[in-house]
């Protein structure tokens, strides 16, 4: 079993799960936010100094999907790379570097831009929330949604 988190750091959650966590000790996963990243750079220094690992979860949680044609690259390049500027120092538990699209939304097309990057070829994903297979959505499957492993 893998314990993941998303969307934080959140003061008044993220200490609470690091405190149950530590009760059991249980290591997790905690997929941040950029933004909120530097907002709360204490709960950040808590998720690496107790040892769990942290993956990129944009820099403004935004979703990639229905994204202009022309302006796609700039945006796929600042949520996920610029989020990772912010997001690098606390990596120091990884193997690898980790990313989980907002809301899955994910295309191919993404995955090679970012392949051509020497920072995003380094990044696994888009990590998901089970292994294989395809998302289910309550009303269908995302029809734009790959997983792009290097």
């Amino acid at each position: 079993i893998i314990l993941t988190f998303d969307d934080g750091p959140s003061p008044g959650v993220t200490n609470r799960i690091l405190d149950i966590l530590q009760d059991y000790d249980i290591k997790a996963t905690f997929f941040v936010i950029g933004n909120k990243v530097k907002a709360h750079p204490e709960l950040m220094k808590r998720i690496l100094d107790e040892g769990h690992i942290v993956g990129n979860h944009s820099m403004t949680h935004s979703p990639l999907k229905n994204l202009d044609p022309v302006l796609w690259e700039k945006k796929v390049r600042s949520e996920v790379l610029d989020a990772h500027e912010v997001i690098f120092p606390y990596m120091g538990n990884n193997r690898h570097f980790y990313f989980r699209a907002p809301e899955a939304a994910w295309a191919q097309k993404y995955a090679s831009f970012l392949n051509t990057d020497p920072v995003g070829k380094e990044y696994v994903g888009p990590i998901l929330w089970d292994i294989g297979g395809e998302i289910e959505y309550r009303n269908g499957k995302y029809p734009d949604c790959s997983i792009e492993y290097t």
